[in-house]
Formats: C-alpha cells, structure tokens, sequence
C-alpha cells in the first residue's frame, strides 16, 4: 500500500511537470492546468444560478445522509432486533 501511494504522487508531481506547445505557439504547463481546475471562474454566476446549485448541493448531502442514517439503523435492528425464528 505505501508503494502505491508513492506511486500516485509520483505521476501527480509529473503531470505538473508536462508542458505542451499549440500549433499557435502557446505553451501550457501541468501547474497552469491545474490552477484552472482550483480557482473558481465566477464569469457569468448569477444569484439565480448560485442558489440552483446550492439547492442541488444541499438536497444531494441530505440524500447521502439519511441514506447513511437508515442503513446505521438497519444495522442496529439486526442487530438488536432480530428474532431467533425470523427468516428475512
């Protein structure tokens, strides 16, 4: 396992490293790809949209909780609840 980890952030710190060059002369690097991937673009945010989003964000997290929250309590009814003779 700390091999494969190793090798992980081998190939991270490599890709960092890549640089590629357009047919128009524009050079691009590994550190200029993944400072696009980290800093938020907030070009054409609107309030609208932001709470769109938000609303997705917030109804996803609460899915994954009660999903989260009910196999916890399945978990405890087997546990605890179970009858010798019960079948299911």
């Amino acid at each position: 396992m700390p091999g494969l980890l190793l090798l992980i952030i081998a190939i991270a710190v490599f890709s960092l490293t890549l640089s590629h060059t357009d047919a128009d002369g524009t050079t691009r690097t590994g550190l200029q790809g993944l400072l696009i991937y980290i800093k938020p673009d907030f070009h054409g945010l609107t309030a609208k949209r932001f709470l769109e989003v938000l609303l997705d964000a917030m109804s996803q997290l609460l899915r994954r909780v009660s999903r989260l929250g009910g196999a916890a309590c399945q978990k405890k009814r087997n546990r605890y609840g179970k009858r010798e003779n019960e079948s299911f």
